[in-house]
């Protein structure tokens, strides 16, 4: 057994001599939970470790369903010192992940790995990638931050392309997110806004196309083939991860769109327009084709 930690946001550096109770514990996004929680339980569990992760509570029917979660706990259970005595470690990775300074230091992945003292890569899902739907192709339009959604108007045009080309159309997100019904395009929040029933049913679907957002590293963990739009925040450090997976970034550069020092994140304007939504369409064929000749190869 190694010695109890709490609250600790240095790198962790006596994970050993396993069996033994680790808590993982990120309290932000849902993609931030996906890369940080699911990715390091399923490296620890192969490790030997029984795994708990302590997220938001309406992110815990989601994130218990990644490989190596053994149980769940609030992170207000954990304010209670008998709570978390009961634990060898627990591994916070908030300064990994709140950190803008941090973040601009490297990639997601290597900064949880750092932080972890062992590297991993991203979580997955317990339920399996089945194609069911060969014809459905998934969409995100939604974001944290407006300056990096894709335009409306390059989102209606894609859907429209796709349902000319034989394909049917889900949106994903929230019923807050845009999306629309029409001939062969449904908004999935209008059935479930659930996250997990959501995942599931994105594991059946054709491919996703996204923004740079939680459901954009929740399409990548559960192996659908993903395309992330990238503008305002450098796909290099927030992309999506596999094989599967790839990264269209809009014609003007990273540090032409955010413009220097006085780039606010949170500005309200939209950082979008440079990607087409032929080039978007195009990416998304090409990646299909990739991952279909691996697959005969």
């Amino acid at each position: 057994m190694f010695s109890h930690h709490t609250n600790l946001n240095e790198p962790l550096t006596c994970l050993n001599s396993p069996p033994a109770k680790v808590c993982l514990k990120m309290v932000g996004g849902i993609g931030d939970c996906i890369i940080a929680l699911g990715g390091a339980a399923k490296a620890l569990s192969q490790q030997g470790y029984e795994v708990t992760v302590s997220c938001r509570e309406f992110q815990k029917p989601l994130i218990t369903h990644m490989s190596g979660v053994h149980s769940y706990v609030s992170p207000s259970t954990l304010n209670d010192p008998s709570a978390r005595s009961k634990f060898d470690a627990l591994i916070d990775f908030a300064k990994v992940f709140n950190s803008r300074r941090a973040l601009k230091s490297g990639g997601y992945y290597r900064l949880a790995s750092e932080r972890l003292q062992t590297s991993f890569g991203p979580g997955e899902f317990t339920f399996p990638r089945k194609e069911i739907y060969k014809k459905v192709v998934a969409l995100h339009a939604g974001a944290s931050n407006f300056n990096r959604c894709w335009p409306i108007d390059k989102w209606t045009r894609l859907a429209e392309i796709l349902v000319g080309n034989g394909y049917t159309v889900a949106w994903l997100g929230t019923k807050d997110d845009f999306g629309f019904n029409a001939s062969r395009v449904f908004k999935l929040s209008d059935v479930t806004d659930d996250l997990t029933l959501q995942a599931q049913s994105l594991a059946g679907y054709h491919y996703f196309i996204g923004n740079d957002s939680g459901l954009m590293h929740m399409a990548a963990a559960v192996r659908t083939p993903t395309i992330g739009l990238f503008g305002p925040s450098p796909a290099v450090r927030y992309g999506p991860w596999g094989k599967h997976c790839a990264a269209m970034e809009s014609s003007e550069s990273y540090a032409e769109l955010i413009g220097g020092r006085s780039f606010d994140h949170r500005s309200t304007e939209n950082l979008m327009t440079g990607l087409s939504v032929e080039a978007v369409e195009q990416a998304a064929h090409d990646l299909c084709a990739e991952i279909a000749r691996g697959q005969d190869g």
